[in-house]
């Protein structure tokens, strides 16, 4: 018991301080260690109530293993005939912003548009701030598109900003294959995006200084 709580325990809250808890396959190494655990637990059961496990347990514990395969197996079938929304984004975007001057921003996307659409201007970011500055860096001219996990994560801050953005496409998924991105809308700004971002700094600024650096912090 000692061994599998050392294997087990540190790697577990590694997952949950470090890792993102809400993909599986963070969890995956210690599938192994939850089934040595079950059949632990049957062992003892056994011993416990003499003769062996009751034919009715055993039954009930075999179909739902058998259901539980079957499962796994269909959606399993499913993920590979279908193509995973990521993926889809990817090559959404790869058409849409061809022969345009085009950005999109997004959080962790950015790493499987770049290796399915490498053309594609995929910029990572989790700050309204950070937008606003990469935006006017680019001008008025570029065609600015984001995932709705980059405008749901600005919060409250990031109001004036969300509300010149239109859904343009969705792309989804089995939330049991794909936890996190299952659901992904794309954004495409409207033309009062760069004045607005515009007259926002100058809000800022007028604030004062210790005001814009708070804003620039989020």
């Amino acid at each position: 018991m000692a061994v599998w709580l050392l294997l087990t325990v540190p790697y577990a809250l590694w997952i949950w301080v470090g890792q993102n808890a809400d993909k599986p396959r963070h969890a995956l190494p210690l599938f192994p260690f939850v089934l040595v655990a079950g059949a632990v637990a049957l062992a003892r059961l056994s011993l416990r109530v003499g003769g062996g496990v009751p034919q009715l347990v055993r039954i009930g514990l075999a179909c739902a293993l058998a259901v539980w395969y079957a499962w796994a197996g269909w959606q399993a079938a499913r993920a590979y005939q279908e193509t995973p929304p990521l993926v889809q984004l990817a090559r959404d975007v790869a058409a849409r912003v061809e022969g345009q001057l085009a950005v999109v921003y997004t959080w962790e996307e950015a790493r499987v548009i770049g290796y399915y659409a490498p053309s594609v201007n995929a910029v990572p970011l989790r700050r309204v701030s950070t937008l606003m500055q990469d935006v006017l860096s680019r001008g008025p001219g570029v065609t600015v598109y984001a995932t709705n996990a980059v405008l749901d994560g600005f919060g409250p801050d990031g109001a004036a900003i969300r509300r010149h953005f239109r859904p343009v496409a969705r792309f989804q998924g089995p939330p049991g294959l794909y936890p996190v991105y299952h659901d992904i809308v794309l954004y495409r700004a409207d033309k009062g995006l760069y004045g607005a971002i515009q007259q926002l700094a100058r809000q800022w600024h007028e604030q004062g200084s210790t005001a814009e650096r708070g804003w620039r912090k989020r």
